[in-house]
């Protein structure tokens, strides 16, 4: 590195200097020699950043190469080894008799040396990923890790995808900066408390409950027409007894014909509707029933109603 007294020479030549360059009148002048004065009370106080600044104000009043070496040494110093090159560079041009260029083009030979080492490449460290488990970034495999166990990247956005045996997915997104390592530990991604719950069986309450209102409401059906079934069957029986005995009936035996048929037709009827009524609650119940178990099971299922000969059947994985 070179040695700070390149502060103390450059205050010490910009007079000289200085009147080697383009003119300038002395209002300009001076304000260039204050610019450049507090400039190097920042770069003694160690804000280089700031006394970089002060430098270039002045550079550009009077554009002296000294100026060059002091921004320079300030880029240098505040971690910008490409600046600082280019001033060296300059100061080097616009200054050609200068007593320390050997110093100055050894300084450029290290900050170049400096500059190709500067990171080009972020790392990723990942740990506890479960067993089983697959790790992708950007939706590819990545390399394999280095003898540290980091994965290197390049610098930008990333997104990490982790699959568990089971199927499980988590992803995330992070930016990676260059010469950055990003962690992150995959020890409790997985657990019991965390899992999601499978979408698949969300839907199984409400229809549970369809299912158990449906089958309610043909129970009730199929009570009511076995009922009249019944009332119809027995004054069938008692009307054609009475009509076989010969006892007096109210009317002619036309009409009593006429009511054995209508009573018959009825009882069938309403049979049939009892049963048809019937069997859709019996469906009806053991759907909304099975749903109703399945919405409370922690596996995943699948079930359907189904035509079947004879009926409606329920088929599913349970």
């Amino acid at each position: 590195m070179l040695r700070p007294l390149g502060i103390a020479l450059a205050l010490l030549l910009i007079p000289l200097v200085g009147a080697a360059q383009t003119p300038v009148d002395g209002a300009t002048k001076a304000e260039a020699q204050t610019l450049y004065q507090d400039g190097v009370t920042l770069f003694k106080d160690k804000q280089f950043k700031a006394a970089s600044e002060k430098f270039q104000a002045a550079y550009n009043l009077d554009p002296s190469p000294i100026l060059l070496y002091n921004l320079a040494r300030a880029a240098e110093l505040v971690g910008d080894p490409k600046t600082a090159i280019g001033h060296y560079r300059a100061y080097l041009a616009g200054y050609p008799q200068a007593r320390d260029r050997a110093d100055v083009e050894k300084q450029i030979e290290v900050l170049e040396a400096v500059l190709g080492q500067v990171a080009t490449t972020g790392a990723v460290s990942i740990t506890g990923l479960p067993e089983g488990a697959s790790l992708k970034i950007d939706g590819a495999t990545p390399p394999a890790p280095h003898q540290d166990g980091k994965l290197v990247l390049v610098p930008g956005k990333h997104v990490a995808t982790v699959v568990s045996a089971t199927g499980l997915t988590s992803t995330w997104a992070f930016d990676l900066a260059a010469g950055e390592t990003v962690s992150r530990d995959l020890t409790n991604l997985f657990t019991e408390t965390t899992a999601p719950r499978d979408d698949r069986r969300r839907p199984f309450r409400l229809w549970g409950w369809v299912g158990v209102g449906v089958g309610v409401a043909a129970l009730g059906g199929g009570i009511f027409y076995q009922v009249d079934a019944f009332a119809a069957a027995d004054e069938y029986n008692a009307l054609k007894k009475q009509s076989q005995l010969n006892k007096p009936v109210p009317n002619s035996e036309a009409f009593v014909k006429r009511k054995l048929f209508d009573l018959e037709d009825n009882t069938n009827d309403s049979t049939l509707y009892s049963r048809i009524f019937l069997g859709v609650a019996a469906v009806g119940l053991l759907t909304g029933a099975t749903l109703l178990v399945l919405d409370a099971s922690e596996t995943p299922a699948t079930a359907s109603v189904l035509l079947v000969p004879g009926g409606l059947g329920v088929v599913g994985q349970f």
